[in-house]
């Protein structure tokens, strides 16, 4: 699920790939219960805001000001049968994607739910040539409200998975890098503190 002001419209063509749960879960060899709504954003490899809004040739603002760094912003493909709603996006310079967790596990059908409803809001208020400015810190505060860890309880560790399924319509591969830190708790030592992980192996995604 994508912050509020990332720019939503609706992608509606025969052309569009489709994704179904059954194979998802036939892929995985498990079935898929509950999963997360981490809130991805989109950010720069190269961010120094906000000076860079002033001196960087490539800044393009959104509705709330921030620099958009995805062409055409989220384009999101009609589904009945998906586990998270799927998108099209569009990469351009130093961009990517970033989200903070762990967020809550839900159910997946009032994941579904719950996120129809976010799309739903957010494309509500990208309408609103009014909304620009005046509602920006509200964006904001909506994306960090819903971006806050929540405690996984007794979950067993050793059934969750990390799933990003890809289409790539471009007749050239392109590499897909994966990577994640993790925060130390506010009980350990040097709280706040990042500890990198190494990258895992890239992978290369065909058409």
């Amino acid at each position: 699920m994508f912050e509020i002001g990332a720019g939503y419209t609706l992608y509606e063509s025969e052309e569009a790939p489709r994704f179904a749960l059954t194979r998802l879960e036939e892929h995985l060899g498990a079935r898929i219960l509950r999963r997360s709504l981490t809130v991805w954003r989109e950010h720069c490899s190269e961010c120094a805001m906000p000076s860079c809004y002033s001196t960087c040739t490539f800044y393009r603002p959104r509705l709330d000001y921030k620099c958009r760094r995805l062409d055409g912003g989220i384009r999101v493909i009609p589904s009945n049968e998906h586990i998270a709603v799927p998108m099209i996006i569009k990469f351009g310079r130093w961009a990517r994607l970033l989200g903070y967790g762990p967020a809550g596990l839900l159910e997946v059908n009032a994941a579904r739910r719950r996120e129809s409803r976010a799309l739903s809001v957010a494309h509500t208020a990208e309408r609103i040539p009014a909304s620009r400015g005046i509602a920006a810190p509200i964006r904001r505060r909506i994306t960090n409200i819903m971006s806050r860890p929540h405690a996984w309880d007794t979950t067993d560790l050793t059934r969750l998975f990390v799933v990003a399924e890809c289409n790539n319509p471009a007749p050239a591969a392109v590499r897909l890098i994966f990577s994640f830190g993790i925060m130390a708790d506010e009980h350990s030592a040097g709280v706040g503190d990042l500890q990198d992980h190494a990258h895992p192996p890239q992978r290369i995604l065909g058409p």
